[in-house]
């Protein structure tokens, strides 16, 4: 699935980002994982577009998925560790804890809107 959404942060302020999040456990959530799912792991890749650069973090968690007629709602608890950037987050490390709700027509291969929450800390080293 891919998402994306825009953030608002004291250190890096205001910027965009664009993600994946990936299952191999249940392929077609929330139809192989009941109605609401069980928790499954998920798999996610993050780019974040902020002032002077941007940064690629990574990581793992779990997702929830509730289907709906004409759309799906996920939700999605990822821990993130930064990897690498550009510019101004080039030497950049540190880790996110992201809580997004994704709501998207179906099917789940269009890009969908997240909302939620993005905690944890960036050194700018």
């Amino acid at each position: 699935m891919s998402v994306t959404g825009s953030f608002d942060a004291t250190f890096i302020g205001s910027g965009t980002f664009v993600g994946t999040i990936t299952t191999s456990a249940c392929l077609f959530p929330p139809f192989c994982c009941g109605v609401p799912s069980e928790p499954y792991p998920v798999d996610a890749t993050f780019v974040f577009a902020g002032p002077g650069g941007t940064f690629t973090a990574s990581g793992s968690g779990t997702g929830v998925s509730t289907a709906f007629p004409h759309f799906d709602s996920d939700e999605f608890d990822v821990q993130l560790t930064i990897e690498s950037g550009t510019k101004r987050y080039q030497r950049a490390s540190g880790t996110l804890s992201m809580n997004l709700d994704v709501t998207g027509p179906l099917p789940d291969d269009l890009t969908t809107v997240a909302t939620g929450t993005i905690t944890g800390a960036i050194t700018p080293a």
